[in-house]
């Protein structure tokens, strides 16, 4: 499927360098075992919302740095997450706020909240449970991710893209 000009814009959460990290290494592990580009399509993030231009809509709320806990793995449309749980109580509800003011859908990520890791998964086994991960809990920030598809075929090939902080 080819990326959606509706789908863009991504409103997502990114986590700091070293989570970035351990999540791209679950990633890695995951590619060589099945060879599937979409684990190296794009960084670890959380996509909350899709946009319809890299400007936030009118009344979208601002999301505070929220610290967020890995739970477990989750495939969802064939596409694998590791969930997470916001910490702080209102975060959660903030995040749902997002969703709804988002201009567009986001036909390339199932709405879960967790870290994207790839599409098309086929795989009959999940990677090692989250605790062997090397963090326990997260802070993460609003960014947009732009995505542009540069050639024809799957969505998460022939890509570039960029985040952006949220201003």
């Amino acid at each position: 499927m080819e990326t959606p000009q509706s789908c863009r814009y991504v409103f997502c959460l990114l986590p700091p360098g070293n989570v970035i990290r351990e999540i791209a290494l679950v990633q890695e592990r995951l590619f060589s075992a099945h060879r599937n580009p979409s684990f190296r399509a794009i960084p670890p993030i959380i996509p909350v919302c899709g946009l319809s231009s890299p400007e936030l809509p009118p009344g979208f709320p601002r999301l505070p740095a929220v610290r967020v806990r890995p739970t477990e793995y989750t495939i969802e449309h064939r596409t694998l997450f590791l969930k997470v749980s916001p910490l702080e109580g209102s975060a959660e509800s903030l995040i749902r706020t997002a969703r709804e003011c988002g201009s567009e859908a986001m036909p390339l990520f199932p709405s879960v909240l967790g870290f994207f890791l790839g599409a098309e998964y086929d795989g009959p086994e999940m990677p090692p449970h989250p605790s062997s991960l090397d963090f326990s809990t997260a802070p993460v920030e609003s960014r947009i991710l732009t995505i542009e598809h540069t050639e024809s075929g799957p969505w998460y090939t022939g890509l570039v893209w960029s985040l952006e902080k949220v201003v």
